[in-house]
């Protein structure tokens, strides 16, 4: 009879328990539908993510991470420099590694240490579709896109590092407006521009074509 009595107590503790806590719980909200907007925003997010140059246009805390890792390896391999190429590039330091390369502003003039001037493209990109922008103290950033072709223009202020994956990259010193500039294809074959206006340093980023490319970065004008 005890033994009748136990489970009969347990039972009853335990239905009356399931019961309490059954109300408690909130009634099941309708399943959450996102708009159109919202996942065209997140495909498009997901789409830049896979792109080769992600990881160096993402955010600050990651072009930190690289700049601190290049310093890193650095310290571990060894140098190629091409002293004829550091001659021609008198507007940049641009220090060639094994597999990458790191570009600073090469003079200490007294410059801009914010985003004062707003620089854009003005080169017709109708077709094109603004799919990222950002905006803070020491860049400038927006990204296009037209189907799989993609200009990612950012303009930096000068206290700034660029770690670029030049690996097997046949590097250019080219003219851009009269001003020297860094060209290069990386090794997914996407086309590298880089110059030092004397105020700001820029970085387009693009898989179109090489004269496309050079035509864009002609018409980088301060917004006005």
């Amino acid at each position: 009879m005890s033994n009748v009595s136990d489970d009969n107590f347990k039972n009853a503790v335990s239905e009356a328990l399931l019961s309490e806590y059954t109300d408690m719980l909130p009634e099941q909200c309708e399943e959450h539908i996102f708009s159109r907007k919202f996942e065209k925003k997140m495909s498009r997010l997901i789409k830049r993510r896979n792109k080769i140059y992600y990881p160096f246009i993402n955010n600050t805390f990651k072009r930190t991470a690289v700049a601190i890792g290049a310093l890193v390896i650095a310290s571990t391999v060894s140098v190629v420099k091409i002293d004829a190429l550091r001659e021609v590039f008198v507007n940049i330091k641009f220090n060639i590694f094994e597999k990458y390369s790191v570009i600073t502003p090469a003079d200490d003039k007294q410059v801009p240490e914010t985003i004062e001037d707003i620089y854009e493209i003005t080169y017709d990109l109708s077709g094109y579709e603004v799919v990222y922008e950002m905006l803070d103290n020491t860049k400038n950033c927006i990204e296009y896109l037209k189907d799989d072709i993609s200009i990612d223009f950012t303009q930096y202020v000068k206290d700034t590092s660029l770690t670029l994956n030049t690996e097997n990259a046949n590097i250019e010193n080219v003219m851009i407006n009269k001003i020297e500039a860094i060209y290069f294809i990386d090794y997914k074959g996407y086309h590298y521009l880089t110059w030092d206006n004397g105020d700001y340093l820029f970085c387009i980023i693009t898989n179109t074509k090489k004269e496309t490319l050079f035509d864009i970065a002609e018409s980088v004008k301060v917004l006005k």
